[in-house]
Parts: C-alpha cells; sequence; structure tokens
C-alpha cells in the first residue's frame, strides 16, 4: 500500500511538472473581468434603463462564465484530453456539468443554460476530439444524469452569497 501511493505521488509529481499543453480556448465571450458599469450616475439610478439593466446583465453573466472555465482550468490539467481513458469519457462530461449547474444559479432559466451549454462545449470540446457533433449527443444523452439544482436551492445561494458578501463588508 505504501509503495501505491509512492508511485501515486511520483505520477502527481510528474503531471505537475509536465503540464499538459491545452490551453482552454475562451472564444465569444468579454474579455476576462469586463468590468460592469456601475448602476448609480450622479445620483440617478440607471437601473430603470431596460437597455442599460440588459447590460450590467450581460456583462455579469459572461463574468460568471469566464469565472468558471479559469477555475476549472487548473483541474484539467491533471486530465489530458491526449490521454486514452479520458477520450470521449462521459463521467468528465457529467461532472463538468454538474458543476456548471452548481455555478451558474443566476438569471433566467433561459440564459442560464444557454450560459452552462456554452461553458461546457468550451470547455470539453478537446475531450471529444474537437467534434462539436460528437459532444452535442454525448450532452444529450448523459443529460438525464445531471443532477439539475432546484429553485430553492438557488435561492438559498443567492440568499449565501447576498449575506457573505454584506458581512464582509461589515468586517472591514
Amino acid at each position: 500500500m505504501k509503495k501505491l501511493n509512492e508511485n501515486l505521488k511520483l505520477e502527481i509529481v510528474e503531471l505537475v511538472e509536465n503540464k499538459p499543453q491545452f490551453p482552454v480556448e475562451t472564444q465569444n465571450h468579454s474579455s476576462p473581468n469586463e468590468t460592469v458599469p456601475p448602476n448609480k450616475l450622479y445620483g440617478s439610478n440607471l437601473k430603470k434603463l431596460k437597455s442599460f439593466k440588459n447590460i450590467r446583465k450581460t456583462a455579469k453573466m459572461n463574468n460568471l462564465k469566464f469565472q468558471f472555465i479559469k477555475d476549472l482550468y487548473p483541474i484539467l490539467l491533471f486530465l489530458p484530453p491526449a490521454d486514452e481513458n479520458n477520450d470521449l469519457d462521459d463521467d468528465i462530461l457529467v461532472q463538468v456539468m454538474e458543476l456548471a449547474e452548481q455555478h451558474f444559479f443566476y438569471g433566467e432559466k433561459e440564459e442560464r443554460e444557454q450560459l452552462k451549454l456554452e461553458s461546457v462545449v468550451e470547455i470539453m470540446l478537446p475531450y471529444f476530439r474537437n467534434d462539436d457533433k460528437i459532444l452535442e449527443k454525448a450532452i444529450k444523452n448523459v443529460s438525464n444524469r445531471v443532477k439539475k439544482l432546484s429553485k430553492k436551492d438557488r435561492l438559498c445561494k443567492k440568499f449565501k452569497v447576498f449575506f457573505c458578501i454584506n458581512l464582509k463588508k461589515l468586517v472591514n
């Protein structure tokens, strides 16, 4: 058992030292940390303007998408797509889809679903031989295995985020 642990540690060290060179391409979305326009200007609330509200919402959702991809990239370094075990692997796809489900809990259902799909496709394309059709069919096949968040779960997450941010403001 001890020898197995040592071998596993050596393999992990080798993986970290020899990082695979497959950058996750961030296409079709805004630059990292797109600035969200302020909601007030000279004491007037700009959120009353519908077009301005949509601009703010789009910027926030693009930031969520970028953050999700940025957070998953270091984890995916340990699962190179060139490896035979990871090629066309449904389990990795299911895990990434569940993580996307947990991460995107803001916005309307259509927006959330669109962002989740775009993010999963962007991340998982190298694992499915860069073929959109294969990935699309795999997503349809495994979508019933993904645990969906209920409205209550999303609401609880929103409250947690809201109170954590306000608690940090109070402490500082």
